[in-house]
């Protein structure tokens, strides 16, 4: 888990190892002579929930990472956090990648896709090479309700953005439109599950309305969890999710919704 206080994170040295199965044949990358890689957020990629107890909220990061090599290659990046537009901290992450490889397309990166990026890989074209990005070691950062001088505090409604930047020695970083995620720290209300009724994952915008409701009933109905799992008791007040859609996340949601 990673600390963070008003003057800096703090961050355990993590070295991590992505072991997928190799599609590059070696002698694509010797003839064309270059190593591209992608540190990318995609939605899903970091969450916000109030800690247990109170005090402040747990923000997790979890990347996707690739290359177009099966060598290891050095994909260290810098995590940085902004809240409402003011930096509050940045922390290293080492990263050592051995990815499961690219090729070079030629009209369509379908094919590649089709039969190396399966989900949850997911496919992207770097200049002429099509590479599978994996999701990568989760970070955990805290961060406390109260601010300080020049520092803003965070709270319902607090709008959080994270980029990533490749660590000066690291491999460049080749396409950075995918580099930044930004996301709403949740009301307190339950029922603050989406930004938009079609909203398939849990994306809070800090207040309840109709796309709460929309995005909640299409997702109990589909038993998909990652939306409508948010309470472990019918009576829970606060999102307490155990894993799996039941008629307790139903009832702690209507009850919540109309309280809200």
């Amino acid at each position: 888990m990673v600390s963070f206080n008003r003057q800096s994170f703090r961050v355990g040295r993590l070295m991590l190892a992505a072991l997928l199965v190799p599609v590059l044949q070696s002698g694509a990358v010797a003839q064309l002579g270059e190593v591209v890689g992608n540190r990318a957020l995609l939605p899903g990629d970091v969450s916000v929930e109030p800690l247990p107890g109170g005090g402040g909220y747990a923000l997790r990061i979890t990347p996707h990472i690739g290359t177009n090599v099966t060598m290891p290659v050095d994909m260290s990046y810098v995590c940085t956090v902004l809240a409402n537009g003011v930096e509050i901290g940045s922390t290293v992450v080492p990263l050592v990648y051995t990815g499961q490889g690219g090729e070079v397309f030629a009209v369509s990166c379908l094919p590649f896709c089709l039969r190396n990026c399966r989900f949850p890989r997911v496919c992207i074209q770097i200049r002429r090479w099509c590479i599978c990005i994996s999701r990568a070691q989760t970070q955990l950062i805290v961060l406390p309700s109260g601010g300080g001088p020049g520092q803003p505090g965070v709270g319902p409604g607090s709008v959080l953005t994270v980029h990533l930047t490749a660590l000066p020695g690291s491999l460049p970083e080749d396409l950075t439109s995918d580099d930044a995620l930004t996301i709403t720290i949740p009301s307190a209300c339950l029922a603050d599950v989406a930004s938009d009724g079609l909203d398939t994952t849990y994306t809070p915008n800090g207040s309840v309305g109709p796309e709460d409701l929309d995005a909640f009933i299409s997702g109990f109905i589909a038993g998909n969890a990652a939306v409508a799992d948010v309470a472990s008791d019918g009576l829970d007040t606060t999102r307490n999710p155990n894993g799996s859609v039941g008629s307790e996340d139903l009832d702690a949601f209507i009850g919540s919704f109309i309280a809200c």
